[in-house]
């Protein structure tokens, strides 16, 4: 009963995780509209807040967090193990990332790991939130705040957590080298200087 409990949390994490707010609402707003298509080429709120204004930026913002969130709480009202709920967490975050709806092909997780982490530690979702803030405000890239939020993460996840901090921890340090990996193209351009390329590539 347990296993089964886990496999249907874990599986719906991943589903509701996939769901492509960006691309769902790009298309509502305007039909033929692919994201995929303009811009970065990414599905998260950076590129809808290019293609139709920054309102709708936060709009897609809020609906990938909500992504990240739901599991949780869901997977906390049904299991509360741990274990589970760190595995439905990092299987919504996945699933943003590698969203069977859209071939795999999805955004860069930031969003839906601060659904998840308001979820798991509010305060942890809200320190990295402002260390996302203050890193984008100064080095005018969004994409430089994701990185340096991820950096803080796991030492955040370590200092506020107190139960489950081991496996919370663990989840933290996937997410946050997972963040770094979807940044990849981002980093090159930072190391080469290109600060505009790396604005302009920046993607939730």
């Amino acid at each position: 009963m347990f296993l089964m409990k886990a496999i249907f949390l874990i599986a719906a994490g991943y589903l509701i995780g996939a769901i492509p707010t960006g691309v769902l609402l790009a298309r509502r707003l305007r039909p033929g509209l692919d994201l995929r298509r303009i811009g970065s080429g990414n599905i998260g709120a950076t590129n809808v807040s290019r293609a139709l204004g920054a309102k709708w930026g936060v709009v897609t913002m809020l609906g990938d967090s909500l992504k990240g969130l739901i599991p949780v709480l869901l997977a906390q009202r049904c299991s509360g193990a741990s274990g589970v709920v760190a595995l439905t967490a990092l299987a919504a975050f996945l699933g943003h990332i590698y969203p069977i709806y859209l071939k795999m092909k999805g955004g860069k997780g930031v969003a839906t790991s601060l659904g998840v982490w308001l979820g798991i530690s509010p305060a942890v979702a809200v320190l990295a939130l402002i260390i996302w803030a203050a890193a984008s405000l100064i080095a005018h890239s969004t994409a430089t705040g994701a990185l340096s939020a991820a950096i803080a993460l796991p030492i955040l996840a370590l200092g506020l957590i107190t139960k489950s901090v081991w496996t919370y921890f663990l989840l933290a340090a996937v997410i946050s080298a997972t963040v770094f990996y979807t940044h990849r193209d981002n980093i090159r351009r930072l190391i080469r200087g290109e600060t505009r390329a790396v604005k302009s590539g920046s993607n939730q």
